[in-house]
């Protein structure tokens, strides 16, 4: 297997769109509020192995690369290093919900992404 293959893409660059982020932000209360946002328990290996890198922890839990800012901040994170070996879950957003207001924004501000 070719190393470009073993790369994750980022995913769409409307997540790393300022704007978005914003929008993202002003949404916290609403996600972590959510029926459909899920917690994730974090084992104590996987929470001691991954301190101080919440990026390798949420690779490991099969978390969309795209969705690794939101997850930090929806749980309270400034910094993907503030995670240490007594995290014991985290909350992680229901993608639909996260879609349709990419969705939105994007219609709003007519990017093509």
């Amino acid at each position: 297997m070719l190393i470009d293959q073993m790369a994750s893409t980022s995913g769409p660059d409307v997540y790393y769109d300022q704007r978005f982020r914003v929008i993202l932000e002003d949404h916290m209360t609403f996600f972590r509020e959510h029926p459909q946002t899920a917690l994730r328990q974090i084992k104590f290996h996987d929470a001691f192995k991954f301190e101080g890198d919440l990026s390798g922890l949420l690779y490991e839990l099969n978390i969309p690369i795209e969705l690794h800012w939101l997850v930090m901040r929806i749980n309270k994170f400034t910094s993907p290093v503030q995670n240490d070996e007594t995290l014991k879950s985290i909350l992680v957003p229901e993608r639909s919900v996260v879609e349709r207001l990419r969705s939105v924004f994007m219609n709003k501000n007519k990017i093509n992404n």
